[in-house]
C-alpha cells in the first residue's frame, strides 16, 4: 500500500511538473541481458535466479523541470513493472540515474525462483549515453527481492541466502533507447 502511494504521488508530481512543460523527453528501450555473474559467483547448478532476460521499457521525464521520470518495463518472459528513476548525474551527453519499484511476477520470479511470489521490490542503476540526438546507449542493472515482510516471519534467520541470491543474480541489460 506505501508503495502504490508512492508510485501515485510520483506520477502526479511528474504530471504537474510535465503539464507546463512542453517538452516531455518519452523513450522507449529495447535491450538484453541477464546475470551474467552467475556462473562466477554462484554454484550454477543451484542457481534459482534467470541467467537471460529481454527488456522493454518506456521512460517519461520532464528533465527541464524535475530530475524525477517514470518507467514501465517488461522483463521478458517474467512479468511487468513500474519503477520511479532519479537522475543522479546529467552531464553533456550521459545521464545516471537510481530506480526503485514494484515488479509482478506473471511468470516466474526473476530471482529466488524458490519462493513463490506474486511482487516483488526492485531496485538500481543505470546509465544513458547519446549516441545520436535523440538516440541513447542503455546500460541498467536491476536487483528483484522479495519483500521482507514475507520473507522474514516465513524463514526467520534463513531470509539472507535469498538476498544475497538476488544481489548475485542482478540482471544488467544492455540496449537502445529512442526518444521521441
Amino acid at each position: 500500500m506505501r508503495i502504490t502511494t508512492l508510485v501515485c504521488f510520483l506520477f502526479i508530481f511528474l504530471f504537474t511538473g510535465a503539464a507546463i512543460a512542453d517538452d516531455l523527453e518519452n523513450e522507449i528501450i529495447i535491450a538484453g541481458g541477464g546475470a551474467p555473474l552467475l556462473p562466477i559467483l554462484m554454484d550454477w547448478d543451484k542457481q534459482h535466479t534467470a541467467p537471460i532476460s529481454g527488456f522493454v521499457a518506456y521512460r517519461l521525464r520532464a528533465p527541464d523541470y524535475t530530475p524525477l521520470g517514470m518507467e514501465a518495463n517488461v522483463v521478458a518472459p517474467y512479468g511487468l513493472g513500474v519503477n520511479a528513476l532519479i537522475d543522479i548525474l546529467r552531464l553533456k551527453k550521459t545521464r545516471t540515474h537510481i530506480s526503485f519499484g514494484v515488479f509482478a511476477n506473471l511468470i516466474d520470479s526473476v530471482s529466488v525462483m524458490q519462493i513463490d511470489r506474486r511482487l516483488d521490490i526492485t531496485t538500481g542503476v543505470g546509465t544513458e549515453i547519446e549516441l545520436a540526438p535523440k538516440t541513447r546507449l542503455t546500460i541498467d542493472w536491476r536487483v528483484f527481492l522479495p519483500w521482507p515482510w514475507e520473507i522474514i516471519p516465513a524463514y526467520g534467520d534463513f531470509f539472507r541466502p535469498f538476498y544475497e541470491e538476488a544481489a548475485k543474480g542482478g540482471q544488467i541489460w544492455i540496449g537502445i533507447a529512442q526518444e521521441w
